[in-house]
């Protein structure tokens, strides 16, 4: 997986693994921004919708929750 963030401020770009427990996902990055982080959270998809929240036990960036993501086919 893939991220880059563009904005009139700064870019950036990172990349790394993520696994699937029921509905949780852990993002762990190995090159990049985010190099060595561990990011937690809880997902679902409705309607080729994907949301992705915060949960008590788990951090997850703020870009990954400002908004949906929709399925591109």
């Amino acid at each position: 997986m893939t991220n880059t963030q563009v904005n009139p401020v700064v870019s950036s770009s990172t990349s790394g693994t993520y696994a699937i427990d029921g509905d949780k996902v852990v993002l762990a990055f190995h090159e990049g921004a985010n190099h060595g982080e561990t990011f937690g959270g809880r997902w679902s998809v409705f309607r080729d919708t994907l949301t992705v929240e915060r949960t008590t036990s788990a951090i997850l960036p703020t870009p990954y929750l400002v908004g949906t993501w929709t399925r591109v086919r």
